[in-house]
């Protein structure tokens, strides 16, 4: 992979991921698909700012590199025209197979954490049912390490008409965290991990 170092906004150094990667064409994986209603993930929009994290295990995307190019998400229950400003999607390899209870926004706790890659900034109007989010930068999975998709919201306010993603139980396994906070961007704070509630997602090569 042909690694380009970027900045990131919490000053860790990460990389863009699709150079040099092989890439598997025209398929998609599928998370288990539930109907549990979870609004703090993607993003939270009661509160001015959210951070949502997922983890998506190699035994369940499987082994052999692919070139990420595009998620899509199930998203339920926001008004017409609701829109977020300011969405950023990162993906990166880590070796935790759960978040652990030490976990914080800026990515501490969280082991084996590689590869860190911006995929998309863009200002969200939602379309409620399955969304699409297109890779600006696209992301070399290497079919080893666990899959991490974290999610900022740094909108800075909040509107009424917020609604929730679709969402699946992990079987008493920590694969969702969240944290959520008015006035300032939660830059290095503690938040909630969860075994209910993982976005149900569809990954796209």
């Amino acid at each position: 992979m042909n690694n380009v170092l970027l900045k990131g906004i919490t000053g860790q150094l990460f990389t863009s991921g699709g150079g040099g990667c092989a890439p598997i064409v025209g398929t998609t994986w599928n998370s288990a698909v539930g109907t549990t209603n979870n609004d703090y993930v993607p993003f939270y929009g009661l509160y001015d700012y959210s951070q949502s994290m997922t983890i998506y295990r190699q035994s369940d995307i499987g082994s052999g590199e692919k070139q990420i190019k595009h998620l899509k998400i199930q998203l339920k229950g926001f008004s017409s025209g609701y829109t977020v400003n300011d969405q950023r999607i990162k993906l990166a390899h880590i070796t935790d197979s759960q978040f652990g209870t030490s976990v914080k926004s800026d990515l501490t706790g969280i082991a084996g954490l590689a590869d860190l890659t911006e995929c998309k900034v863009q200002n969200v109007t939602v379309v409620n049912g399955w969304m699409t989010f297109t890779f600006d930068t696209n992301f070399c999975y290497n079919g080893v390490d666990n899959l991490m998709i974290v999610w900022e919201n740094r909108d800075g306010t909040w509107s009424s008409g917020y609604g929730w993603s679709e969402t699946h139980s992990t079987s008493s396994q920590f694969l969702t965290w969240y944290v959520y906070q008015d006035s300032t961007y939660p830059a290095s704070v503690f938040g909630t991990r969860s075994s209910v509630g993982r976005m149900n997602i569809k990954i796209g090569y």
